[in-house]
């Protein structure tokens, strides 16, 4: 549904989930635990309930915010258990 320059912050907001999904793998790695498997899109309930509603550029932006939101409140909650802060 995006194009144009809406696509091309939606890819370059991906590729930061992805740069930060690595940091974090490759941070829990290094202080001995195991991270969890990342899964697919569609094995999330959010998205396959909330995909077929999405219709127009502004519902895709209103639910990206959503999972933004989400995973900003996440990130948060669990910086607290690392022990090291750098």
């Amino acid at each position: 549904l995006l194009s144009g320059a809406l696509l091309d912050a939606a890819k370059l907001f991906l590729g930061q989930h992805e740069e930060h999904a690595k940091i974090l793998t490759d941070y829990i790695k290094k202080g001995g635990g195991t991270p969890v498997a990342a899964k697919k899109a569609t094995e999330y309930p959010a998205i396959a309930k909330a995909a077929p509603g999405l219709k127009s550029d502004t519902d895709v932006l209103r639910f990206a915010l959503m999972l933004e939101a989400e995973a900003a409140s996440t990130y948060i909650s669990v910086l607290a258990n690392f022990s090291d802060k750098n």
